[in-house]
């Protein structure tokens, strides 16, 4: 039985919005993203890892060589738990360490795909630059030395940084990419399903990479609670209301009206988790379903409060996983449409017209500004936020599923594991099966990576799956 704990937004105008903001406090997890988004910058500032270090090599074929190097190196999965017990401050250069040797192979996979993504993908502006700067991550990752010292401990840290800020736009890029190649081709839907395919797999490896750096340097600075980014007592019901607080508003802004969000369950039901994915998941979710109620009850800023049907978060917790359930009256998917929503290539909404040199966030924690509590997102979106939010629940084995009804709404169920053990990093397949996937797409590089054919066994199909 889900406990009758009811948090209801109702429905604030701008103009009474400090009053209630005076009195909105923000959670711990919010707090902890801010200060970790204060620390980066601050980190970032402090890095001269190319005045130090040679962040060159002599020639291309020696970059390659590093590559193929890197390429053949085994991702090493983690549990929150292994995270959670290495996130000390005594640990820093262990943890540098650790760093130092498992983010090259995985910025190595990275390139790799973005280097061979289908059907002319790779060729687009915005995937080229994307494509370049992985591969100045790649030599700044090969040429800096081991941390053995604090000193080394340090500059890696603040290179890392860096390298945080200056690539926060990679989904974006990637969605404008996209954008041009729906523009420019008409694919079938065997296709779309391969270039889905490739683009999880980079994806969730981005969220791996990105987690792992931001949980590192957030480390140095723990808070009563967390280790980093996990905190150890997370209440996904105080998630979903700070989710359903900063959607109203974001819905408000754009639409003029927001519906009645109503959370269900209990504080005190907590769980080891990573807040911030959990916020990121739930603002997605319930950013569809404000807009699909508005649009589906035709409302107005005229209409007044109470008019629109609510949308229920409900939270329950069982003794290995959280559940929870966002259910809205905006009118359902259609059949034809719900084999697509999972597709990058697919969205209901319309694009935004954004260049690369516009802020667009899609992390976890770029949402989270200094004194500002995740108001820094879009309401719009290129229709990649289903797919990625997806990701975000599969990375340490939880899942999202979607149960619609048309001409009625849809259930969105996410299911997270509570057992720390449990909750362990899931990648695709490895590289070989990857590089095989290529190959049978006739995706192979030979100009660029030739040494890859090698590796591809195109005599049959393989089971590539995300």
């Amino acid at each position: 039985m889900i406990r009758k704990y009811i948090s209801k937004y109702k429905s604030i105008r701008f103009s009474t919005l400090a009053v209630n903001e005076a009195s909105y406090l923000q959670p711990d997890f919010v707090i902890a993203a801010s200060n970790c988004t204060h620390l980066i910058k601050e980190m970032a500032k402090n890095d001269n890892t190319s005045e130090n270090f040679n962040l060159r090599f002599k020639s291309e074929s020696d970059f390659d060589s590093k590559i193929k190097q890197f390429s053949k190196d085994m991702i090493h999965p983690l549990s929150i738990r292994d995270i959670y017990s290495f996130s000390e401050k005594k640990l820093e250069i262990e943890q540098a360490k650790f760093l130092w040797k498992e983010l090259p192979i995985r910025f190595t996979r990275s390139y790799i795909e973005l280097q061979n993504l289908p059907f002319g993908l790779s060729e687009s502006v915005a995937v080229k630059s994307v494509s370049s700067w992985y591969k100045n991550i790649l030599l700044a990752l090969f040429s800096f030395p081991e941390p053995k010292t604090e000193a080394l401990e340090k500059s890696y840290a603040n290179m890392l940084a860096s390298l945080l800020l200056e690539h926060a736009q990679v989904p974006h890029a990637l969605g404008l990419g996209i954008k041009e190649l729906k523009t420019n081709h008409r694919l079938s839907l065997v296709e779309q399903h391969r270039i889905d395919q490739i683009l999880n797999s980079f994806f969730l490896m981005r969220i791996s990479l990105r987690f792992l750096v931001e949980q590192y340097i957030s480390s140095k600075q723990n808070r009563n609670g967390f280790r980093g980014l996990i905190q150890t007592q997370c209440s996904p019901v105080l998630v979903a209301q700070n989710a359903a607080h900063d959607v109203a508003h974001l819905c408000n802004r754009h639409l003029q009206y927001f519906p009645d969000i109503q959370v269900y369950g209990s504080k005190n039901d907590v769980f080891t988790a990573i807040p911030t994915h959990l916020y990121h998941i739930l603002t997605e979710l319930l950013k569809n379903s404000c807009r699909a109620t508005i649009l589906h009850h035709k409302l107005t800023s005229n209409i007044g409060s109470g008019v629109s049907p609510p949308i229920k978060v409900i939270v329950a917790g069982g003794r290995e996983d959280i559940t929870i359930k966002v259910m809205d009256e905006g009118g359902g998917i259609k059949r034809s449409d719900l084999q697509h929503v999972w597709s990058y290539m697919f969205s209901s909404t319309p694009k935004p017209e954004l260049s690369l040199k516009e802020p667009f966030p899609f992390d976890h924690i770029s949402q989270f500004k200094e004194g500002e509590c995740g108001h820094s997102f879009s309401l719009w979106g290129h229709g990649i936020g289903l797919p990625l939010i997806r990701l975000y629940a599969r990375y340490f084995g939880g899942s999202l599923k979607l149960r619609p009804m048309e001409g009625y709404g849809t259930d969105a169920y996410v299911h997270l594991h509570r057992l720390k053990s449990s909750s362990k990093e899931l990648f695709p397949d490895n590289l070989g099966k990857t590089i095989q996937q290529m190959g049978f797409d006739g995706r192979m590089c030979t100009g660029k990576i030739p040494w890859m054919k090698k590796l591809a066994d195109t005599s049959k199909r393989p089971n590539f799956k995300c």
